[in-house]
């Protein structure tokens, strides 16, 4: 079994736990791994690929649970710029962004979840980053899609209107990738919903998934996470929740109710999974166990290791990284000598040209031809609009690539400028600091 509907601390002012308590609890309950879901954000996905295989290499202990990545979108109901309702009136926080479960399946899942990510910050944000109709159709390549908790635009919907487009909409768009969400949510309201979702999924055979929703790792925490709650609404611990905030819609609580949720947002073990979900058809909940395991199994891949992935300076009629690397550095080799006949007259002088080779040879060995390219290209294209650009400050005036690159207006040889202040070729690791006044 696999918690596929998780939130740690980057739900911020909503998750409770840290990265590494999801990965002690995973690992105290005896489970093989989980997903991490954050409202509206990746942020955490590093840190918990990192919390789930932690190792010590000094005391020899090793974790080596699995781990999804994932989040927990919040959806436009129609589109992402709009911000008014049909009334006109702008939209308060939460009526416009309803929660969704995106799972990367596979590296090229993982990176359109970062695009996803990225558009819904960027082009989407009011009061929340808001992905729409458009961007899941966009990026839906390597995406699995849950119906999320009763915040989603499918539930709200079902809830309100007994209306199914979005289900149908989202079955459309994800295929197989699709599945439905039955929630332990411990209330009879989510217990009617999940009988509701059932019978939607065995009439339209699509699959289905259990979720605690877990907003922190045990039961133990479930007053703290309350008042985590009440600071995101401004509220007192003891004041009746039982009614809509801010425009969002509190589910099936009374008036005098002192508490925003059940006590049971947190992470459970199987057992307790089978007895919050023990309304349901016993073949159904084993069903959706089962398909935890089966997602984990189609979104485990192994992450990117940090290091420095630079840009491409991009070569027309070019398609092996290799031919690419050749004719950037062909593209450089050229650009210099033109730069250096330049600055220095033709023929060039032969201590410049000692010089120069010196400096090729080092920038070339460390695979940083893409990036003198670069910078002179955006330094050539701000000169030639108009743009005010200083002569160059700083370690770079010691290289005379950069000189005759243009890069800087500083003649290295005149004043006795040492390359290796700028980059040595013993340097294991970093980039040469290139600092430019616009």
């Amino acid at each position: 079994m696999i918690p596929v509907h998780n939130h740690s601390e980057f739900s911020a002012l909503d998750g409770y736990s840290k990265t590494f308590e999801i990965a002690d609890r995973i690992e105290e309950l005896g489970l093989p791994g989980a997903f991490l879901t954050d409202h509206g954000t990746v942020a955490g996905l590093t840190s918990f690929a990192e919390a789930m295989t932690w190792k010590d290499k000094k005391k020899g202990i090793k974790r080596d649970l699995s781990f999804g990545l994932g989040m927990e979108a919040y959806q436009a109901r129609e589109s992402r710029g709009n911000t008014k309702g049909p009334d006109g009136k702008p939209f308060k926080k939460g009526q416009d962004s309803f929660h969704l479960i995106l799972l990367a399946k596979g590296y090229e899942g993982y990176k359109n979840l970062l695009r996803l990510s990225d558009e819904a910050n960027r082009t989407g944000f009011y009061y929340d980053a808001r992905v729409d109709w458009d961007l899941l159709k966009k990026y839906r390549e390597g995406i699995i899609c849950t119906s999320a908790c009763i915040g989603s635009l499918v539930n709200q919907e079902l809830l309100h209107n007994g209306n199914r487009k979005p289900l149908d909409m989202l079955g459309e768009i994800f295929g197989e990738d699709f599945y439905i969400e039955l929630s332990t949510y411990d209330t009879d309201f989510q217990r009617a919903l999940n009988n509701e979702l059932a019978g939607i999924a065995l009439d339209k055979g699509i699959e289905v998934v259990y979720a605690n929703d877990a907003h922190y790792t045990e039961p133990e925490l479930w007053n703290t996470h309350e008042a985590l709650i009440c600071a995101q609404y401004g509220m007192k611990l003891d004041a009746p929740k039982g009614r809509k905030v801010d425009g969002e819609f509190v589910p099936n609580l009374p008036d005098d109710c002192t508490h925003f949720h059940p006590q049971s947002l947190y992470i459970m073990g199987e057992d307790e999974v089978r007895e919050c979900l023990a309304h349901l058809p016993q073949t159904v909940v084993d069903r959706a166990i089962e398909n935890s395991d089966l997602l984990m199994e189609q979104c485990r891949f192994e992450m990117p290791k940090p290091g420095l992935y630079l840009p491409k300076f991009k070569i027309k009629d070019v398609e092996t990284d290799e031919e690419q690397k050749e004719a950037a550095l062909d593209l450089l080799f050229n650009l210099v000598v033109d730069g250096l006949e330049d600055c220095y007259g033709d023929p060039i002088p032969l201590d410049v040209i000692e010089r120069a080779e010196f400096e090729f040879n080092a920038i070339a060995e460390a695979g940083l031809h893409d990036y003198f390219l670069i910078v002179a290209d955006f330094i050539d294209y701000g000169i030639r609009h108009g743009g005010l650009i200083g002569p160059g400050r700083g370690s770079v005036g010691g290289s005379i690539l950069a000189y005759a690159l243009g890069i800087t207006a500083i003649d290295p040889i005149k004043y006795g400028l040492q390359f290796e202040r700028f980059w040595n070729p013993g340097r294991a690791d970093g980039l040469p600091d290139i600092d430019i006044d616009f």
